[in-house]
């Protein structure tokens, strides 16, 4: 699977009154209509320990100038501050190329993962940003050649309120 690009994401909860993150590259959209998002986590992870059908969890998707986050929430050695901000009563990761709060509406057991499949409930979009991009164990960055993204999600979900 290290062949396969995928965009990196911090995907935080609340583990008990503390925050708790975790780096996520297992992550996908399910539905326009409703919003619904996956996230694979691993079953070891203290986010399954946490987080419940109901519960809120929130994603960061990093931009190239953010690899470095990545290394502290998936427990390497970090040097430096980490700026979150709050969404819902969810910290999420600013200056994101987006973000967004989902509420767990179903959860699957696959082998030694757990399925979490969110209902998007906030979404905040960045411009001027590129995505940061995990491929064969190194992190890079994508330059976008497209407008303001922002437009089209309005396409989708005209209803919605986008940042």
């Amino acid at each position: 699977m290290a062949r396969f690009a995928t965009g990196v994401t911090v995907v935080t909860f609340d583990a008990g009154g503390e925050h708790g993150g975790l780096t996520a590259n297992a992550f996908m959209s399910v539905s326009l209509d409703p919003m619904l998002v996956l996230v694979s986590i691993r079953k070891a992870s203290r986010f399954c320990t946490h987080v419940r059908k109901g519960d809120h969890y929130g994603v960061s998707l990093l931009t190239g100038e953010q690899r470095e986050i990545c290394n502290k929430y998936a427990g390497r050695p970090f040097q430096g501050s980490i700026l979150l901000e709050e969404m819902d009563g969810i910290q999420v990761v600013a200056g994101s190329l987006a973000q967004l709060v989902a509420q767990v509406v179903d959860i699957h057991e696959v082998g030694d993962h757990l399925l979490y499949i969110g209902q998007v409930r906030t979404l905040a979009i960045a411009s001027g940003s590129d995505p940061l991009i995990y491929f064969s164990g190194e992190f890079g960055d994508f330059r976008s050649r497209t407008g303001d993204e922002r437009q089209s999600l309005r396409l989708f979900w005209p209803d919605m309120a986008v940042e």
